[in-house]
């Protein structure tokens, strides 16, 4: 009887021991997120801020020194290619070119006067009629009115093109997106007056990173978006590339231009946030990149198996800012676990956390 009342008091105890111990051994086990590794679709992409910009813009110049006498044309107007901006004052262009043609006119009577004359004076001196003197002083008159010809059509071409120069004509059709004249206003030669731009064909001028420049291709696609206009996206793609870097505040830049096509909702001038799809992939392996831990050159994830934590090496693809490509080390379907600041051993004992 004492014998069997002892061995029931060792069972107690052992039981009692059993329950204190085995949940503290279960508490000290990591509790861990886990992910399946599934298929799906991935775009790599690069992001960076632009500002948008016609894809033809004409800068009108003053092309001579003159005085405005009326602007045609504001901010905001349509122009046709041709179109007249301004009208100048023409009238002491006008003068001169009035002037210029008189000298002109009469440089030429002189130089038809002394052509005659010479002509005759020479007649003379073969006949013995004229000294030697005579001849010279006629052939002085004839070669300095031919120099007097030569400067008075030069005087007259310059006023001439003086006058022509006295417009502003719009090199295209757009609209006039900045005018810096007003009426009344003298300008000198190659002084902003007008700046009109094609805005159906929009385009963004994004730099960037050397880093990042490789992955950049003509034709690749991208999407436009503006804070301004939450929830709206606009596609465009990459029609120019620079060929040579340039620095900026310490760091080397390309310069990248999207064609964004025609829209009615941006602006010349705004500020837009770029997207430029790099690479696009269906039916791959994704993995969440909070998922991997990297060593170096080398990527791992910790695979779940039935309680252990055990650590893979893989090999990776393209990635987005959350999710990246397997492409190989990992299977469709295997659980891997999201290490989240967890200092895991390869073999290490793990649980799901609830």
């Amino acid at each position: 009887m004492k014998r069997l009342v002892f061995i029931l008091l060792i069972l107690t105890v052992a039981a009692l021991v059993g329950y204190k111990v085995w949940p503290g051994k279960e508490q000290g086990i990591p509790a861990v997120k886990t992910v399946v590794i599934k298929r799906g679709q991935l775009e790599a992409w690069i992001e960076e801020v632009g500002r948008l910009k016609s894809s033809l813009e004409s800068t009108i110049f003053a092309e001579t020194s003159g005085l405005i006498e009326r602007v045609l044309v504001n901010e905001g107007d349509q122009v046709k290619r041709g179109s007249r901006l301004v009208r100048f004052d023409l009238r002491e262009a006008k003068s001169n070119l009035t002037l210029a043609e008189n000298r002109m006119e009469e440089a030429r009577i002189e130089h038809v006067d002394a052509q005659r004359e010479l002509d005759r004076t020479k007649e003379l001196y073969e006949a013995g009629a004229a000294s030697r003197l005579k001849l010279e002083a006629d052939q002085t008159r004839y070669n300095r009115a031919c120099i007097q010809v030569s400067l008075a059509e030069e005087g007259y071409s310059l006023a001439e093109l003086q006058l022509s120069k006295l417009k502003a004509i719009s090199p295209q059709s757009g609209v006039v997106v900045k005018r810096e004249v007003k009426d009344g206003q003298s300008v000198q030669p190659g002084q902003v007056l007008f700046v009109v731009a094609d805005l159906t064909n929009l385009e963004v001028e994004v730099e960037i990173d050397e880093v990042d420049a490789p992955q950049i291709e003509i034709g690749q696609p991208a999407i436009i978006t503006s804070e301004g206009m939450p929830g709206h996206e606009f596609k465009g793609k990459v029609v120019e590339i620079a060929p040579q870097a340039k620095i900026k505040e310490r760091t080397t830049v390309i310069r990248t231009v999207l064609s964004l096509g025609p829209s009615d909702r941006l602006k010349i001038g705004n500020q837009v946030d770029v997207r430029i799809i790099t690479d696009k992939k269906t039916d791959i392996l994704i993995l969440p990149l909070e998922t991997l831990v990297e060593e170096g050159d080398k990527r791992f994830v910790f695979f779940y198996s039935q309680g252990i934590a055990q650590k893979r090496e893989i090999t990776t693809g393209i990635s987005s800012l959350e999710e990246i490509e397997v492409i190989s080390g990992l299977e469709e379907g295997d659980e891997v676990i999201v290490p989240a600041g967890l200092k895991l051993k390869d073999g290490e004992r793990v649980r799901k956390a609830d």
